[in-house]
């Protein structure tokens, strides 16, 4: 009888350690799911206010760029009435100057706006992954295993790869 019981609690202390090795794991699986949702996080709204930045920039520029056409336009005139054939060439190679700047522009604001789009989408996976994990496990917790975690993670990276 006594080499029973004791038998019994040599099985329940083995089973005790290994769900709290598997508690352990989830714990830690947990803290690095919400690390690594905390970075996607402060990366996106990072990356939010270089884009505001960038737009904010650009508005400015848009602005003076505005004013030295209005500037440049005014003296081709008056170049085109003084017959200034290489005055006129100038300022029109100035302009184009100009709109190619402007279009440089327009292209790091939607080179941002893709960023911010990529990591929103990566943040919304993660954000899902975090509301389905709750169904339970085979064991009856409702923990994130390593293996799952591992998956999540190499996917948002594969996406963010496919993305770039």
């Amino acid at each position: 009888q006594l080499e029973r019981e004791k038998a019994k609690t040599d099985v329940m202390g083995n089973e005790l350690r290994i769900y709290r090795d598997k508690a352990e794991r989830a714990a830690q699986a947990q803290t690095e799911l919400e690390r690594t949702k905390q970075q996607l996080t402060e990366t996106q709204q990072w990356t939010e206010r270089t884009c505001q930045l960038h737009q904010e920039e650009l508005q400015s520029l848009r602005a003076a760029h505005s004013l030295r056409i209005q500037q440049l336009t005014t003296q081709q005139e008056a170049d085109r009435t003084q017959h200034h054939t290489l005055a006129r060439q100038s300022v029109a190679d100035q302009i184009a100057q100009l709109q190619a700047t402007i279009a440089e522009r327009d292209s790091a604001l939607k080179s941002s706006q893709t960023m911010i789009d990529r990591q929103q989408r990566a943040l919304v996976a993660c954000r899902s992954f975090l509301g389905q994990r709750g169904g339970g496990q085979e064991d009856g917790s409702t923990s994130t295993s390593p293996l799952l975690f591992d998956a999540l993670m190499e996917s948002i990276q594969r996406l963010a790869m496919v993305e770039m």
